[in-house]
């Protein structure tokens, strides 16, 4: 049994080709029978398509007004469109939601329970399963494939597949959260004007990360590599982590709650006095449970846990050991450096404070070191 008819109105939608600018007549169309799904009635007036094969009579699926749908593309199933253009191939299925948005690349899929709402496709977007796409833009290609893909207010370039195995490439992403699952990051961009989270086995390298605060947690393990994090408040990273070459600017706070391993720094080449947020240069520096915030540098070979940094302190460990710091406070602008003569040091269950600085075994010793090695 049909669904709906023509209305006789028509328009002329510009549909331009590699040899010329051609165009399409698509054609407004009215219900005949109620779509109780979609709260459509008999008689209302839908949207535009070009011909019936653009808009399936089986099930409730419905082209809403101010909605075009044509060159090639349908709408089937169960799915709603409603103030969109729709084309290139396009296939619309399942439970699918598109508003306000134009799918102008080719042969994309949006099908089962996917969400999308203000998107801009030039390229190719397959969203399945329950994803949901609000205020992007897709210049090449996206495929979301599985549960619980949420993406806000994001650029996509170059091939990016989100899904419990991601992995996004020179992309510029905002407000981004992935689920469990498997995320790989690279050369890409990641802005938020809230927070970003990711909940799964993290890999971000060659990635600019930019946002007030930033979840990575993981039950196996997140590796940061060459991450530049700016305007960021408050970085929580719950899992075990290895970190080459992170740059953390002025005003972070990094809480490190299971095993984290640093090597390297940022900037090698960097002037050893450059004071820029949290700059760890180290080969072997483990953390566990330790919050570091303000202007902290960290140099040498390090195991802290359960401790807290703040403020503009300076631990350096030149000795052919690992320190230790442990149950420990140290705050203000506080400078400890192990010289290269010792082996290391292990400092437990300290709270230091103020501007002082401690350079050679006495100063180390006067402080109630545990252990001057």
């Amino acid at each position: 049994m049909k669904k709906y008819e023509f209305t006789g109105n028509t328009k002329v939608v510009p549909q331009p080709t590699i040899l010329e600018n051609d165009s399409i007549t698509i054609r407004e169309i009215r219900a005949i029978r109620d779509i109780a799904t979609h709260g459509v009635r008999a008689g209302d007036v839908g949207g535009w398509i070009e011909n019936e094969e653009n808009l399936s009579h089986e099930g409730d699926s419905w082209v809403g007004k101010d909605a075009y749908v044509y060159d090639r593309s349908e709408v089937v199933g169960d799915a709603l469109v409603v103030c969109s253009k729709i084309s290139g191939g396009a296939h619309i299925g399942g439970n699918a939601y598109v508003q306000d948005s134009q799918i102008l690349g080719k042969n994309s899929s949006i099908v089962d329970d996917a969400y999308v709402r203000g998107v801009i496709v030039h390229g190719t977007l397959h969203a399945h399963s329950n994803a949901n796409f609000e205020d992007c833009v897709i210049f090449q290609y996206v495929k979301a494939m599985d549960e619980d893909i949420v993406v806000y207010t994001s650029n996509f370039y170059g091939e990016n597949r989100l899904s419990k195995h991601t992995r996004i490439e020179k992309s510029n992403i905002h407000d981004v959260q992935f689920r469990q699952g498997t995320h790989r990051i690279l050369g890409s961009s990641i802005q938020s004007a809230s927070g970003t989270e990711l909940i799964g086995d993290i890999e971000l390298e060659d990635v600019r990360l930019d946002a007030l605060t930033t979840t990575l947690q993981t039950s196996e393990k997140i590796v940061l590599k060459h991450v530049h994090a700016v305007s960021l408040m408050d970085i929580d990273i719950k899992g075990s982590v290895v970190m080459n070459g992170v740059r953390l600017e002025k005003g972070t706070i990094l809480h490190l709650r299971r095993d984290i391993q640093f090597i390297g720094g940022f900037y090698p080449e960097a002037n050893k006095h450059e004071r820029y947020g949290i700059h760890i240069m180290s080969d072997n520096c483990s953390c566990k449970d330790v919050l570091i915030q303000g202007h902290a540098r960290i140099k040498g070979s390090w195991n802290m846990r359960r401790s807290k940094i703040s403020g503009l302190v300076t631990l350096e460990s030149d000795g052919t050991s690992t320190s230790i710091l442990s149950n420990s406070t140290i705050r203000d602008c506080v400078t400890i450096s192990v010289p290269s003569y010792m082996k290391g040091v292990h400092l437990g269950n300290v709270v230091l404070e103020g501007d002082d600085c401690y350079k050679n075994k006495e100063d180390l010793l006067s402080i109630g070191s545990e252990t001057v090695f």
